[in-house]
């Protein structure tokens, strides 16, 4: 007698082999609301959060404090605690990106923290809107978002402080990226310790050591705001109220 877990991996590795031999290789299968042990070996991608929303959290989720429920601050804390699954199981798939910045529930700060943190995944990139209902200016943001992803697809996911607290603040993508989150509603100063998170990228990451290893600066993607590199430590802030930080590090020392 097969327990339920044992009788869904037998199913998922006869859909892998059925479809692989129908299609020769061809095919790509995401799993999506699946047990993850299950997906291991068998599927091309994994849904590795909730659904996102038009919206950070609704009062069930808040009264619950589960990190399932529908919306975009469960959605990215998933995919960042996630993140060092992408490229060693599966493919990450972190959900869509929720683009337009009208009809919506979510505010600038957590539409633009649902952003870095997709590019940061490295993951599937999906959009849902409606793109003849799009803004020019979220037009103009899609070479960025697209670049930025495409770096980090290959990189490897340092959520710096994922077992001190349920949200990282500090998110590292060894492609060169780093992310800052305030995922709370008020106003914060978040320290960076470089030590530390150099010395991770270090261990996990042969391409850091060959490219990154001595960051200098590290210039804000969004806004070109241009800070130079401290191996102790940095302050970031203070940042607003679901306010987020995404830096692209640099070996240019800082202009004189």
């Amino acid at each position: 007698e097969h327990s339920r877990a044992e009788v869904l991996k037998k199913g998922m590795r006869i859909i892998r082999d059925e479809a692989s031999s129908a299609t020769r290789d061809k095919v790509f299968l995401v799993g999506c609301g699946m047990p993850l042990s299950a997906g291991i070996g068998t599927v091309d991608a994994m849904r590795v959060g909730p659904d996102t929303g038009d919206y950070w959290i609704n009062t069930k989720g808040r009264l619950l404090r589960t990190g399932a429920m529908v919306g975009v601050r469960n959605s990215i804390r998933n995919s960042l605690v996630r993140g060092a699954m992408h490229n060693a199981l599966w493919l990450n798939d972190p959900d869509c990106m929720m683009l337009r910045s009208d009809g919506t529930r979510l505010t600038e700060a957590q539409r633009r923290a649902q952003m870095n943190a997709i590019m940061l995944t490295g993951g599937l990139l999906l959009f849902s809107d409606d793109f003849t209902a799009l803004p020019e200016r979220v037009y103009q943001e899609l070479p960025t978002i697209q670049s930025i992803s495409d770096d980090c697809f290959a990189g490897r996911l340092i959520a710096l402080d994922m077992m001190d607290r349920e949200l990282p603040r500090i998110v590292l993508n060894t492609a060169g990226y780093l992310g800052i989150f305030n995922p709370t509603g008020g106003r914060t100063t978040i320290t960076i310790p470089m030590r530390q998170l150099l010395e991770e990228a270090e261990t996990v990451s042969a391409v850091w050591k060959q490219r990154w290893r001595t960051p200098r600066t590290m210039r804000e993607v969004w806004s070109d705001e241009t800070m130079p590199v401290d191996r102790l430590s940095i302050e970031v802030g203070p940042l607003d109220p679901y306010d987020s930080r995404l830096y692209r590090l640099d070996t240019t020392p800082p202009a004189v």
